[in-house]
């Protein structure tokens, strides 16, 4: 139901705005029709807690289109925006830093504030709105530098932000021997 309440809102809110939504397991679909989605749409959101599908859309999505992954952190405390473009950032494996040695690790059944939640959310709303307007229009991006591709969002009081709330941009840099980036 997330998937068709997200693509309502979307559409009411911009009108033309073409929303395929995807309210079924991820490993469901065959690598060729994933490819041939992402090959066709002006820019792929990962809001999935699933590591090794946020790993095959990452890897599938690097040459094609841009991609924005969001995730929370345990107890929502805070969370964080990757933002992966073709042959301009690091891809989302780099950015994330993940390998077989450090992988993704899923969150089960943590619970967290719908404020926090919500956070998070706008902040990848927001970047993604941009890099479609600047799609659009053939504009350059001027709200962010490419080579901080990171979006770091603390909810709570926090050894990156310890006053409390806020984001701190991160860079990241493509890792020797990657092969996408």
């Amino acid at each position: 139901l997330k998937p068709f309440a997200l693509k309502q809102k979307l559409q009411r809110h911009f009108p033309g705005t073409e929303v395929t939504p995807l309210p079924y397991d991820l490993a469901e679909i065959s690598t060729a029709d994933l490819t041939s989605m992402l090959q066709s749409c002006d820019l792929a959101i990962i809001a999935i807690d699933d590591p090794a599908q946020i790993e095959r859309i990452s890897d599938l999505a690097y040459s094609r289109t841009e991609l924005i992954q969001q995730a929370m952190h345990r107890g929502a405390a805070s969370g964080n925006v990757a933002i992966s473009m073709p042959f301009i950032t690091p891809c989302l494996k780099c950015t994330l830093n993940i390998s077989s040695d450090n992988p993704l690790r899923r969150l089960n059944s943590e619970s967290g504030a719908s404020m926090d939640i919500l956070t998070v959310s706008q902040a990848t709303a927001k970047i993604a709105l941009e890099i479609l307007y600047c799609k659009a229009t053939g504009k350059k991006i001027q709200r962010w530098d490419f080579t901080k591709n990171l979006l770091f969002i603390s909810n709570t009081r926090q050894e990156l932000c310890p006053d409390g709330l806020g984001m701190v941009w991160e860079g990241s840099e493509k890792r020797p021997n990657c092969p996408l980036c």
